[in-house]
């Protein structure tokens, strides 16, 4: 079977973006909206890398206002998020559309047991939706904030990994479609500390199916496929799956970083499938593909960021933004050496 390829598909890239990661070092980057400043930049509230952005206690906590980090309707935002201390109290805000006559934000709020979507227009402190939330000191959370193009929004409490979603609010339909700056804000009790760091656009393209699979001997039509873009931190979780392929028979997942021109396999003339990741390719330990001999009923699975552990001593190179292909390779009976390939994956790295 001929090989598809997208040419205009696979000139997109994901838009997964570090906007503010605090590695600069320079609070003095944020101008000063009102009240007690609490923000300190300072390595012990790094969640990635050296730095975070630490809020202390005090009366009438002040806004730190970024308007050269664009935040803009159509985006998702994320950051990592904690209270670190002996009780779960304050809060910290993170506001998109910012500028000096305020913004709209996402707030973490262990001090009240939720999380809320307010409305900061003027830098006032107006609630416009909350849902429960029962919060534990010393743990990192995701604070994500999902403004969409029409001005609705979503605010989610995520664990630390980004799998599973704690509480959510919304959407909520706010007809805030102006777009500004980064604002935060935090404050706490004595003893207790609030944390913000790395702060993204999350909204990352699918990983995206390029070159179709050939049809084994028995007819089964393998399908490669990735639970999400994989990250170059491991903070997100990935896994790649093969499914439909042929039961009981031994199959590996390879990758490479360049897809140009498809080849057909050279020791398999019964084969209809083709070389969609060009050598030099890496890949797994093979796996048996489990199900039912001679059916369409085998699958095998591989967490990607355990791949990457794996890979680490041979120094790859994966950062966000990078490119991976990957495809699968099973056995295809019935003879010995009859080989086949799934359909291929282009995937992009976040954060």
């Amino acid at each position: 079977m001929k090989a598809l390829f997208f040419a205009a598909l696979l000139s997109a890239s994901a838009s997964a973006q570090v906007i503010e990661d605090f590695e600069h070092g320079n609070e003095n980057l944020y101008t000063v909206i009102g009240g007690l400043d609490t923000m300190n930049v300072v390595a012990t509230s790094a969640r990635n890398g050296v730095f975070g952005a630490e809020f202390t206690s005090g009366a009438g906590p002040s806004w730190r206002l970024r308007t050269d980090i664009p935040t803009a309707p159509g985006n998702v935002y994320e950051c990592f998020v904690r209270v670190r201390g002996s009780a779960t109290t304050g809060r910290s805000y993170v506001g998109v559309g910012a500028s000096a006559g305020g913004a709209w934000s996402a707030v973490f709020a262990p001090n009240t047991s939720q999380i809320i979507l307010q409305n900061n227009v003027g830098f006032g402190f107006a609630p416009v939706a909350t849902a429960p939330v029962t919060y534990a000191t010393d743990i990192w959370y995701r604070l994500r904030l999902d403004w969409a193009a029409s001005g609705d929004m979503t605010v989610e409490l995520l664990d630390e990994s980004g799998a599973n979603v704690i509480a959510t609010i919304g959407p909520v339909a706010t007809g805030y479609t102006t777009s500004g700056g980064l604002a935060l804000r935090g404050f706490t009790l004595t003893g207790t500390l609030h944390d913000i760091d790395t702060v993204r656009r999350v909204n990352a393209l699918p990983p995206l199916v390029y070159c179709t699979a050939g049809t084994s001997t028995n007819g089964c039509v393998p399908a490669l496929s990735a639970s999400a873009q994989p990250s170059a931190s491991a903070a997100t979780p990935c896994t790649l799956s093969v499914a439909n392929v042929e039961g009981q028979k031994q199959g590996l997942i390879f990758y490479g970083l360049d897809n140009s021109g498809f080849s057909p396999l050279p020791w398999s003339a019964t084969s209809t499938s083709f070389f969609c990741v060009k050598s030099p390719t890496q890949r797994t330990l093979p796996q048996l593909s489990g199900g039912t001999l001679a059916q369409c009923d085998g699958a095998f699975t591989l967490d990607w960021n355990n791949f990457l552990a794996t890979f680490a001593a041979l120094g790859e190179p994966f950062a966000a933004g990078d490119k991976l292909y990957v495809q699968g390779w099973y056995r295809d009976p019935p003879a010995s050496k009859t080989t086949n390939l799934t359909d291929a994956v282009e995937l992009t790295f976040v954060p």
